[in-house]
């Protein structure tokens, strides 16, 4: 089974309705950024226990980063000076995510014909053993 994710992750700029007051969707955003840039972290680190159950976002994402998956992240940067604290965010997500390592393979079902095979030479490596243990003795 193949996975396709497509996710926007715009929307870390600071969008007020009034001066101080945030809407709550930028707020929901930079929380599942923040929470993305917390499980880059961990899975760079080494540490076995990522938090991916911190944002929605996170759980989608757990085979793409660190798991079972080839992955792509693709960064827009904006050559404006306005938005430049934007930029250069973006730039070192990236740059943390570059760090992450997966080990994609290919996932198979086995039928019943590999099955049998399996269960064949599994029976003469123990047919093997066995008669090593009976020489031995």
């Amino acid at each position: 089974i193949a996975q396709l994710y497509l996710a926007d992750l715009a929307g870390s700029e600071m969008n007020t309705k009034s001066k101080g007051q945030t809407m709550p969707e930028t707020k929901i955003i930079n929380k599942s950024l923040s929470a993305l840039g917390n499980v880059i972290k961990a899975v760079t680190e080494g540490n076995v226990q990522a938090p991916y159950r911190e944002s929605k976002l996170t759980c989608a994402l757990k085979d793409a980063f660190g798991g079972n998956c080839k992955t792509t992240l693709i960064i827009n940067a904006s050559p404006s000076s306005y938005n430049i604290s934007d930029t250069i965010n973006a730039i070192r997500l990236g740059q943390r995510a570059r760090r992450v390592i997966n080990m994609p393979r290919v996932n198979r079902e086995a039928n019943i014909e590999d099955y049998k095979k399996w269960l064949m030479m599994t029976e003469i490596k123990l047919g093997e053993l066995v008669s090593f243990v009976k020489e031995s003795a």
